[in-house]
């Protein structure tokens, strides 16, 4: 292995870290002259953004997280290869760990669907689709948002069992939902009282 392959792994993850610590929402909130974090929500992701702001705003805001996911996929997967499929996946989930833990601000985030999603139609596809639709199902159904990231994390590590991905993926997927449900956690508890909107 020349130096080139023992720093691309590590390369791979920090660029991905980095790329998913840039909060779209957070940007062109301040462009507006919006502190995030004192308005709706409090959360810095598009819903929050498109309660708060705008429409305009709520879809750059939405296209910005979801390309990061992607792009940072994309740059793992020219610097290391998907036949290094633990670094491949530890890269996919930094990019994650960067929105909802970013550097840029203090390590307060949003809650990283999103930046999943974009991160999913580049590493796993098929499963990104599919859990796009059972969003789309979900939110359709009851009309609230963290209805549809709720049953993201739970279907995901089942469609990436059921679609016999590699061992990696699945630990990817696991990871993944439970840090979604961490993320949730006041959702759940507004769900529970009938509170959420």
């Amino acid at each position: 292995m020349n130096f080139y392959q023992h720093l691309a792994p590590g390369t791979s993850i920090l660029i991905s870290y980095l790329l998913g610590s840039v909060c779209f929402g957070v940007l062109i909130a301040e462009k507006r002259g919006v502190n995030l974090r004192e308005v709706g929500s409090g959360n810095i992701g598009s819903t929050n953004v498109f309660r708060v702001i705008g429409k305009k705003e709520g879809a750059l805001t939405l296209t910005g997280d979801v390309l990061k996911g992607t792009v940072a996929v994309v740059a793992a997967r020219f610097l290391i290869g998907m036949e290094q499929p633990v670094w491949m996946a530890l890269s996919a989930f930094a990019a994650i760990l960067g929105h909802n833990y970013p550097l840029y601000y203090r390590f307060r985030g949003g809650k990283g669907v999103a930046t999943t999603f974009g991160v999913l139609f580049a590493y796993m596809p098929l499963i990104g689709l599919l859990l796009l639709l059972v969003w789309g199902i979900a939110v359709a159904v009851t009309h609230i948002s963290s209805v549809g990231a709720l049953s993201v994390s739970v279907m995901l590590p089942i469609l990436t069992f059921m679609f016999r991905q590699e061992t990696a993926q699945l630990w990817f997927a696991v990871v993944v939902a439970g840090m979604m449900v961490m993320r949730h956690k006041e959702n759940i508890r507004r769900l529970l009282r009938g509170e959420e909107e």
